[in-house]
């Protein structure tokens, strides 16, 4: 279709959700809610790991290294609302530590500050394909400390909206291609 016209807007999957309810996108692929949305439809397109990182070298990478370290260190994390601000919350509280030490919070895309992350001792997170890519490049997974955690990718869109041919091409695409 070489009049066809796309506009890929990156965000966290909060705005993102929040824009597709307010009908100023017609399809999203973020992050799973974790809860249905009445005026939405919702379905898993991949899979995702999530995990805990530190730059190469970090103090929290030796194997004497405990939980009780894991608790002291600070952290780079987005903001409270994003998913994978909630699986470091989380996390911590099933290993029965505090709360993240917050050093730097954020609403932008994270991979923007992965430089941080290797010039520091900031913990982060990130998926497993942000951490095999470029932009993880000097950065390690934490998975001994704090287990990475699996989580769902989903497409998403207004149940009751117009969807033209294109978005719903673009959409069956996607579907069969992790189906």
């Amino acid at each position: 279709r070489p009049q066809a016209r796309f506009v890929v807007t990156l965000d966290i999957s909060a705005r993102l959700m929040d824009d597709l309810l307010h009908g100023n996108l017609d399809l999203i692929i973020a992050g799973s809610p974790g809860y249905s949305i009445p005026e939405a439809e919702i379905r898993p397109v991949a899979q995702e790991t999530l995990h805990a990182v530190v730059r190469a070298g970090h103090p929290l990478l030796k194997s004497s290294s405990t939980t009780n370290d894991l608790a002291k260190a600070r952290w780079m994390l987005p903001a409270p609302r994003r998913i994978m601000r909630r699986w470091i919350e989380d996390a911590l509280h099933e290993l029965g530590l505090p709360p993240p030490r917050i050093a730097l919070e954020t609403d932008s895309t994270l991979a923007l500050l992965n430089p941080m992350l290797r010039d520091s001792d900031l913990v982060g997170v990130m998926t497993r394909r942000m951490l095999a890519s470029p932009a993880g490049s000097g950065l390690r997974a934490l998975d001994r400390l704090i287990p990475s955690r699996s989580d769902v990718l989903v497409a998403m869109w207004r149940r009751d909206s117009y969807l033209s041919p294109l978005i719903i091409d673009f959409r069956d695409a996607v579907l069969q291609a992790e189906g």
